[in-house]
């Protein structure tokens, strides 16, 4: 049976193939980042270990490290598991196979797999059309979006919308407590939702270390914690917008722009003034100037029926909301606006429905809360279900 060595022991897939080998009698060696956990390592299969540089900070050391291993081990066969090990193995592979054999094409396919904008050119050129994708991740770091945070649970701002806020935990290495990591807003079963947390921390566990060297690389302050804000994006919340280019995801003002546009009206947040909601001061927690991000225009196919029962509602409530001082009828409101794309509608319409209530409530006085249709409503409740109108 061979001897072989597997890279990348920190992975989930770097266990699947120590053990799959190891079934057949293979004699296993695991290699992983210096500083990484390694379940690979700990296998019953695992014979010996051992701890290489990470390539991206320094590719010579960490081949040096594997060669060396290589040759006191009498290893056969290399087998590279992630893009950590791949490519840089793949540069050196004359200086590797003289001793084992590597598992790996050659470096030109490699580099075209890891290029997945250079794969969708490919399968454009054999006529190839991009038919849809499952998610879609875009982040931005280095914002002070815990300060965000911290801000709305002082009730100095307030979240626009009715999408739900949790924070969400880790636990210190080591120790039983458990510490806030960041936090979701919205769902992370819904078509999409923003988690923001402490990228720094998760680095100390992932051991991505190229993504340190490109806070470095563009000036991103790594004295202090890291804070990521990261959307998550559906295939079937991208069919909303159509200005979205599939070819243009290497362009950060692209992707700054649909991330843009998926925040508004859903992670935004304003200052409260004053009884109409829509006036209320935004507080952006994104320089999109800077990252030259424009807001996309929605591709709105909903039925005319739909949108006219929705302006009905959103008025409605809306008036509930003015006479009663009540905010939850106007965040339903402000969200069945934001489902049918009538936000604009709605926020223009708001001075002419004031307007004509303060005008209703003179022919009876005055009193707002005599207005008689007021009562023919239900109130909106915990769960997130209203009844436009009494039986």
């Amino acid at each position: 049976m061979a001897r072989i060595l597997i890279l990348d022991g920190h992975s989930a897939a770097a266990l699947a193939v120590t053990r799959s080998a190891g079934r057949l009698g293979h004699w296993i060696a695991v290699g992983t980042n210096d500083g990484s956990f390694a379940p690979a390592a700990v296998s019953r299969y695992c014979s010996s270990s051992f701890t290489y540089p990470v390539s991206t900070e320094n590719e010579f050391a960490f081949l040096e490290a594997v060669l060396n291993f290589v040759r006191a081990n009498g290893i056969e066969l290399v087998i590279p598991i992630t893009e950590w090990t791949t490519l840089p193995l793949a540069r050196h592979r004359a200086e590797i196979e003289p001793l084992a054999r590597l598992a790996l094409p050659s470096l030109e396919s490699l580099e075209r797999a890891a290029d997945k904008l250079r794969t969708i050119q490919i399968a454009s050129d054999l006529g190839g059309t991009f038919h849809n994708f499952t998610r879609l991740d875009i982040a931005v770091d280095g914002g002070k979006f815990f300060e965000t945070h911290e801000r709305m649970k002082a009730k100095e701002i307030v979240l626009i919308g009715r999408a739900a806020v949790n924070d969400y935990y880790i636990r210190k290495k080591g120790s039983p407590d458990r510490v806030i990591n960041g936090y979701y807003i919205g769902s992370r079963k819904s078509s999409k939702s923003i988690k923001v947390y402490n990228k720094t921390n998760e680095l100390t566990r992932s051991n991505k270390r190229y993504i340190e060297n490109y806070w470095k690389q563009n000036n991103i302050d790594t004295s202090r914690d890291v804070q990521r804000m990261e959307l998550t994006m559906r295939n079937d919340e991208s069919k909303k917008y159509d200005d979205i280019d599939w070819n243009k995801l290497d362009q950060p003002s692209h992707l700054a722009s649909i991330m843009r546009s998926n925040m508004s009206k859903f992670a935004e947040y304003r200052i409260p003034h004053g009884k109409n909601s829509a006036r209320w001061p935004k507080v952006e927690m994104i320089n999109w100037n800077q990252l030259c991000g424009e807001t996309l225009p929605k591709n709105s196919t909903m039925p005319s029926n739909e949108v006219w029962s929705a302006k009905v509602t959103c008025k409605k409530l809306f008036e509930i909301h003015y006479i009663s001082s009540d905010q939850q009828f106007f965040d339903v409101a402000y969200e069945i606006a934001i489902n049918t794309d009538i936000v604009d509608w709605f926020t223009k319409m708001q001075p002419y429905w004031i307007k004509d209530l303060e005008t209703k409530a003179r022919s009876v006085g005055g009193d707002l809360e005599a207005l008689p249709w007021k009562y023919h409503f239900k109130r909106y409740h915990a769960g997130e279900k209203i009844l436009m109108f009494e039986p």
